[in-house]
């Protein structure tokens, strides 16, 4: 499934997945109802790809938890070198869900922005693990963003600039049939 930037749809929750793992360039944005599973979808592409997964939990962040500067005494520069947690040190591909993104705090997304770029995403100074999948059948690191939609008032709220740069899928809650 192929898509335009901005084009909105509604999935069930094994839809997202697919859709994030066809098409790892793009920035899906998953809003649901809270607690219908939208960050469950991290372990189902973990068993589909093999790879590690990053959940940053966007609102119980503080800066300092995403990346830190550290001095080039050199060069007479600084650079950001991202926590060690996230897994990006290693160059693997992997799986990075910005978990509640819509509920972090401002300077928190905007840390968090450059991992939004569609051909050379980044945290802090580091780059999106690339590469091959474990299994073999795709290729680069899958990221996507969670949140809620803004109409169940829970302070969901996705600025301009980043709606510009996301395709956002509004999640249908699960059924038992």
């Amino acid at each position: 499934m192929s898509l335009d930037l901005n084009e909105k749809l509604k999935l069930d929750l094994e839809e997202a997945g697919d859709l994030i793992m066809a098409n790892p360039t793009l920035r899906i944005m998953l809003a649901g109802e809270p607690g219908i599973g939208k960050t469950s979808i991290v372990a189902r592409l973990q068993d589909l790809t093999g790879m590690d997964a990053a959940i940053l939990d966007v609102p119980g962040m503080d800066l300092g938890d995403i990346a830190m500067p550290v001095i080039e005494h050199d060069t007479r520069t600084t650079r950001y070198y991202p926590n060690a947690r996230f897994g990006f040190h290693t160059g693997q591909p992997m799986i990075i869900c910005l978990d509640e993104y819509t509920k972090g705090a401002t300077p928190i997304k905007n840390m968090l922005h450059p991992l939004l770029e569609q051909f050379r995403p980044r945290l802090g100074d580091v780059l999106v693990p690339t590469g091959a999948w474990p299994n073999g059948q795709g290729e680069g690191s899958l990221m996507f963003l969670t949140g809620n939609n803004e109409t169940d008032g829970v302070g969901d709220s996705l600025q301009g600039h980043t709606r510009q740069r996301v395709v956002v899928c509004e999640v249908r809650k699960p059924s038992y049939t």
